[in-house]
């Protein structure tokens, strides 16, 4: 099957039209600058674009997050592997850089869709997809790696909080993050591969530290 570039249509502007634009931009910005590489230029006027502004233009159409509901931040349309492909060597050849993704959009997002209750969906979605708010992950401790069963941070529900103490290495993010999902061992009698609970902790809760 051959699909031609104009059948790839968001709003009026086909995705050859859409590479032709924007073809050598740089998505600038310091939030997620150490993940990108785009110092590539056409011309002497440089087209610059912050990352989030990059972000939020690539959703709207439909080259970033096409198959995340419109109402929770993303384009609404169907996961389409071959167009996504396409886009994906047009971009190539015209040196536009993808979406950002990072621990919010690849991890929490896609975990949020399949067991997320709809108040989540719609308070974390969008501002994670958006850029407006940067999530770290908290799996990793000094004695805890990819075995879960060595996970050794708790958490103990006081009242309608919970209380956690444990340590987090490897924080991906972390620097720039406002929130955290979190692996924490909440049923300590339950077998050691199970008993354990994802929690989504802002990182400006008390007793957070380096």
């Amino acid at each position: 099957m051959i699909l031609e570039l104009s059948t790839i249509v968001s709003g009026e502007r086909s995705l050859k039209e859409f590479c032709d634009r924007y073809k050598g931009v740089q998505v600038t910005g310091s939030l997620f600058q150490y993940l990108w590489e785009t110092t590539n230029s056409n011309s002497d006027d440089e087209l610059k674009i912050s990352v989030q502004e990059w972000q939020k233009i690539l959703i709207e159409k439909g080259y970033f997050a096409r198959h995340i509901p419109k109402e929770f931040g993303g384009y609404g349309g169907e996961l389409d592997i071959v167009k996504n492909s396409i886009i994906n060597e047009e971009f190539s050849k015209a040196k536009i850089p993808d979406g950002a993704g990072g621990q919010g959009i690849d991890f929490l997002i896609p975990t949020l869709l399949e067991m997320g209750t709809d108040e989540q969906k719609q308070r974390y979605i969008k501002p994670a997809l958006h850029l407006d708010e940067i999530w770290c992950q908290g799996y990793s401790e000094p004695n805890a790696g990819s075995d879960l069963a060595s996970l050794q941070t708790k958490g103990v529900l006081d009242g309608d909080e919970w209380v956690i103490n444990g340590q987090k290495i490897w924080t991906s993010t972390a620097k720039y993050a406002q929130m955290m999902f979190c692996l924490v061992r909440t049923e300590p009698d339950a077998p050691k591969h199970k008993g354990i609970s994802y929690l989504l902790i802002p990182m400006d809760t008390p007793g957070i530290k380096d």
